[in-house]
């Protein structure tokens, strides 16, 4: 039996051009501040894998954008509990993860899954 070891890759960095204008306009207004975007990545649940918006509230709390099937959940950084905000502050929030989530799933995923692809293919002679 033969035994195979880890293909290493590297994947270049891709340049993409991104429609962030919900983020520029409200990330930093009178319903709060964005003060962080992450990724959580959940390798048995991708439909649990998305875009993490840190919102800080005008009170000095902040709540996080949780991936879930139907979008995201509100929770509080502070304590992961269930979050419920101002309505303005929800929009505000709602509009900018949008922003967020449509860059990441239809820009930066495909050009990112072309790049990985076209990489792997490299490294196993198969271009």
């Amino acid at each position: 039996m033969t035994r195979s070891t880890p293909l290493a890759i590297t994947v270049p960095a891709i340049d993409a051009e991104l429609d962030v204008s919900a983020v520029q306009r409200f990330g930093n207004g009178e319903d709060g501040r964005l003060i962080a975007i992450s990724y959580k990545h959940e390798s048995f649940y991708p439909h649990l894998s998305g875009p993490v918006l840190h919102f800080r509230l005008p009170d000095g709390r902040v709540v996080l954008t949780e991936p879930n099937p139907d979008g995201y959940d509100l929770v509080w950084e502070a304590d992961q509990e269930p979050a419920t905000i101002d309505p303005g502050a929800h929009e505000v929030l709602h509009m900018m993860w949008d922003n967020v989530n449509t860059a990441v799933l239809d820009v930066l995923s495909a050009k990112f899954g072309d790049a990985a692809v076209k990489a792997l293919a490299e490294s196993l002679g198969a271009s």
